[in-house]
């Protein structure tokens, strides 16, 4: 999955408009941070690891330009808020 596949989950139905997701990675305040990938948008999301075990990465769920819930992903997915739906969209996409 893409920067911008993942900032379309949920809200963006078209993958494709740039210009809405790049509208909604500047009101997130995510715009500066993805401009700095090597391949910006366009770059492959995955998990960091480090000595063979995967770092406790905080995912932060942005909702209208605040913070709603912050966590790791089991924490997140456990608590069946808003960052829960949104994995479950994308799971379902992938059957």
């Amino acid at each position: 999955m893409t920067v911008s596949e993942n900032i379309a989950i949920g809200k963006i139905k078209d993958i494709q408009n740039k210009p809405l997701i790049r509208k909604a990675a500047l009101m997130s305040g995510a715009n500066q941070f993805i401009e700095k990938l090597p391949k910006k948008y366009q770059q492959i999301l995955g998990n960091a690891f480090a000595n063979g075990e995967q770092l406790s990465i905080e995912i932060i769920v942005l909702k209208d330009g605040a913070i709603i819930e912050r966590g790791t992903h089991d924490e997140l997915y456990l608590k069946n808020g808003e960052y829960a739906q949104m994995f479950n969209l994308q799971a379902e996409a992938y059957k």
